[in-house]
């Protein structure tokens, strides 16, 4: 390793290095990286792609010199250097990350979609300021952007049709975090400088307050009882299925007959690949039937061998068949496959890609053309009856989901086993959907006072004087 001492050399790595007369002179040469002093701190000056880099490194001659042997490593390799960072545009680096979520990462097409959604008012937001690629981002772009979105204005449930509101406390928090985690991912791809400080991480999104929050709470029982008196028979096989189990309205809408044991009492939420259908989770879990499930799952199986284990109203009532029935799981899993094929065919003749939303929507329409339900169809109907039974302010289908883990509480079932029920990977999620009721804490209250039997005794004989 030579070292060369004296004047800094004109040329285009170290060039302009010194400002305003300051004492500079080159310490060391590492191969293509010169380690420069100026004053007390050490820079490294080399030319990368072309174009002079100069960049200050530490205040020690020693960590200097590892920094320079690291990048000279890079250069010599034609490696991008731990300093170098390509500018890209922002909608471009959406795409990018749109396909590292659906490709790599495997999300779902749900969750991909909102993750488009809400880095769309990004997109809209950078483009009215002229921000043409992200290292162009300012540190008080961030509380910009909160701003902003407290302004904005959208359709809770996407529809053109219904009435725009103001951004809930939750969608502007979940926008900046999304908004955060993709500058993050930028960075770690090098298309932000080293030194760039995410403007969405200073915001501290997790942070922020939820004070509109739509209420959800678990049903009473004579909230309960209300809706099933204004319950029809083919709503009332779904949802007591829902009441008793706490299963997602998506799960309940994926049951097919092969995932239900009559016999030895059992209920199987898992995925179904031939199916396209996967858990939430992409986790399986066994439930045990209650009764009334057992009578519920039973009239809507009927003596059938495969298919959706609930119908649609009008294929229930016999005024529509399916178009896709098969004697056997597998018959109907070949007959799904042969569709799923035509689908394929038709998008590809129409010059349209065959990606997983295209694949999507297509097992969307093959699971409507074996006449099941989908989850909108149990929020719909749920929304009906609640209005019969006069709570048209309870719109939420997971008030069921709510009581059930608020009924295995206060019922003392073992955490881990409501975990486990509810379908979720850690009791955190669990504790989310649990209520504790006024009864729960009044009899708990009750047993420990009875504890304190002496002091109490004291209070009472206190008390009478």
């Amino acid at each position: 390793m030579g070292v060369a001492k004296g004047v800094l050399p004109q040329h285009g790595g170290t060039r302009n290095v010194a400002q305003a007369g300051a004492v500079h002179r080159v310490v060391e040469r590492i191969q293509r990286v010169a380690i420069v002093q100026r004053g007390q701190r050490y820079w490294l000056s080399y030319v990368e792609n072309g174009q002079p880099v100069r960049r200050s490194i530490a205040d020690s001659i020693e960590d200097a010199r590892r920094t320079a042997a690291q990048v000279n490593a890079d250069l010599i390799q034609a490696r991008p250097t731990p300093f170098a960072f390509q500018p890209i545009d922002p909608r471009k680096y959406l795409s990018v990350w749109l396909a590292y979520h659906e490709h790599v990462r495997r999300s779902s097409i749900g969750t991909i979609r909102r993750y488009r959604a809400a880095l769309e008012h990004l997109m809209a937001f950078l483009e009215d300021r002229g921000i043409c690629t992200l290292d162009r981002l300012d540190p008080g772009v961030g509380r910009a952007y909160a701003t902003h979105l407290r302004t904005l204005q959208a359709a809770p449930n996407g529809h053109p049709k219904t009435p725009k509101r103001p951004l809930r406390d939750k969608t502007v928090r979940f926008c900046l975090e999304v908004a955060r985690n993709f500058l993050n991912a930028a960075a770690r791809d090098r298309h932000l400088p080293p030194y760039f400080e995410n403007p969405f991480a200073l915001l501290e999104p997790e942070r922020i307050r939820i004070e509109d929050a739509k209420p959800v709470a678990a049903l009473t029982e004579r909230e309960e009882a209300a809706f099933w008196s204004a319950c029809d028979p083919w709503a009332a096989r779904i949802f007591a299925v829902l009441a008793h189990s706490g299963m997602r309205p998506g799960e309940v809408a994926a049951l097919m007959v092969q995932d239900i044991d009559l016999k030895q009492g059992l209920l199987h939420v898992r995925g179904k690949p031939e199916f396209l259908i996967r858990t939430k989770t992409r986790h399986s879990r066994t439930l045990p039937l209650t009764p009334e499930m057992k009578a519920a799952l039973g009239e809507g199986i009927a003596d059938r061998k495969a298919g959706p284990v609930f119908l649609m109203p009008r294929i229930c009532s016999g005024d529509e068949s399916p178009q896709l029935t098969a004697g056997t799981p597998s018959q109907l899993a070949a007959k799904f496959e042969r569709f799923m094929e035509s689908e394929r065919r038709l998008q590809e003749a129409n010059g349209r890609g065959w990606g997983r939303e295209a694949q999507f929507k297509a097992a969307q329409r093959g699971w409507k053309r074996m006449g099941g339900i989908r989850h909108q169809d149990i929020r719909r109907a749920y929304i009906r009856i609640m209005d019969r039974a006069g709570m048209p302010e309870r719109t939420c289908v997971k008030d069921f989901r709510h009581t059930w883990a608020t009924a295995l509480q206060t019922a003392r079932v073992d955490p881990f086993a409501r975990c486990h029920m509810m379908g979720h990977t850690n009791l955190r999620q669990t504790e989310t959907y649990t209520h504790t009721t006024m009864e729960l804490l009044s009899e708990e209250t009750a047993r420990a006072t009875v504890q304190r039997a002496t002091a109490l005794s004291a209070l009472r004989k206190s008390l009478q004087t």
